[in-house]
């Protein structure tokens, strides 16, 4: 019985100087590493929503006389803002603010720690809410009659989501999905041994302290699982430790369900009972899509759906535009996800591009894109 005892007092130990060896070690990189006051921004503000659920607004307000319209970019899934606004070096928004533009960044409710398990963040409260809101929001504070819109990985899909079901015109002039699946797939594919669960058991993913607990290193090596995120041979020149402690956010659990959900059925995305890329049909916007022919999170195809749903029945279709990050298309490199935001060439092949779509609503020649 002693030895019992002593034993379970070795176990209690060992654990205890574990968890404070852990909290020491995350309080020392988190601080060390935090870039934030490297990034700040003109202004911010946080609105209530509907039901309660709270989104955060940053602006990057251009100097001079701005003649374009605001540009609101929506971030992705297990992330915040710090999606497009990496680091100092690679950052999509102030580039663009750089160069005349009046940019904002939408932080959703799916992007703060404080909503990680909050059942009010889905992927429709989000449509309903988190981007008319937002949209609204900075309709109203610069004055303006129209806005652009940009959308990282799960941003895209918002936007599909919010554009295709509106009942009336929206407020938007041009549209950039970046990245962003018209089609769900598992990113991992033994994930799909878990289809036959019910969709109610799947649970939120607990990523934010295992992103900050690898941080320190993850500047200086490469293993197999960061090509999941993005192509480390393509983002030599680029810090990710800062982004990873400020950015990655949990994913909670019913908007983990809906992913789920369309992963494991028909791979549509759906809003209630509604298929979002048939909304899409008849759109009447200009847009640009932008794939990576290594992201292993949206594949090339996967974004490809979205693209062709785009205006397909339109009689005046707007132009739209396939921009293609891979060698194939004449690209330096094979983009996986992230390097559409941190790629060592990113600025020249995928910023530069943007920028001149959200302009003047084209793309030239250099810019390896196909054009509708």
């Amino acid at each position: 019985m002693v030895e019992c005892s002593c034993t379970l007092l070795w176990l209690a130990g060992i654990a205890l100087a574990l968890i404070v060896a852990i909290w020491a070690h995350l309080a020392f990189w988190n601080r060390r590493l935090d870039d934030s006051e490297q990034l700040p921004y003109d202004e911010f503000h946080r609105l209530e929503l509907a039901d309660g659920a709270p989104c955060e607004l940053r602006r990057l307000k251009a100097q001079g006389d701005v003649k374009l319209p605001p540009i609101l970019m929506i971030h992705g899934i297990a992330f915040n803002h710090r999606n497009v606004d990496a680091n100092a070096e690679r950052s999509l928004p102030r580039w663009l603010r750089s160069r005349g533009r009046d940019v904002w960044l939408l932080t959703l409710r799916s992007g703060l720690p404080e909503c990680a398990r909050d059942n009010r963040v889905t992927f429709e409260s989000m449509v309903r809410q988190d981007l008319p809101v937002a949209v609204a929001e900075v309709l109203k504070r610069t004055g303006a009659a129209e806005l652009d819109c940009l959308g990282f990985s799960m941003g895209g899909m918002l936007l599909y989501a919010w554009l295709g079901t509106a009942t009336e015109r929206t407020p938007v002039r041009r549209v950039v999905i970046m990245g962003s699946p018209g089609l769900v797939r598992s990113p991992l594919r033994w994930l799909d041994l878990f289809r036959f669960i019910p969709i109610k058991w799947v649970p939120g993913v607990r990523i934010r302290r295992l992103a900050q607990l690898v941080a320190f290193v993850a500047d200086h090596t490469k293993t197999p699982f960061h090509h999941l995120p993005y192509n480390p041979d393509n983002v030599r020149d680029s810090r990710v430790a800062g982004m990873l402690v400020c950015g990655v956010q949990d994913i909670a659990p019913r908007l983990h369900q809906d992913f789920a959900r369309w992963a494991w059925g028909s791979q549509q995305i759906t809003v209630g009972q509604f298929d979002v890329l048939d909304g899409l049909k008849d759109i009447g916007l200009d847009a640009l899509f932008v794939a990576g022919g290594a992201d292993r999170l949206a594949s090339t195809r996967a974004v490809r759906a979205g693209y062709e749903a785009w205006d397909r029945q339109s009689p005046k279709a707007e132009r739209k535009f396939w921009l293609e990050l891979s060698l194939a298309a004449g690209a330096s490199a094979d983009y996986g996800h992230g390097d559409l935001i941190l790629g060592d060439r990113a600025i020249d092949e995928v910023y530069k591009p943007v920028e001149r779509f959200l302009d003047t609503g084209n793309i030239a020649s250099q810019d390896h894109a196909l054009v509708d």
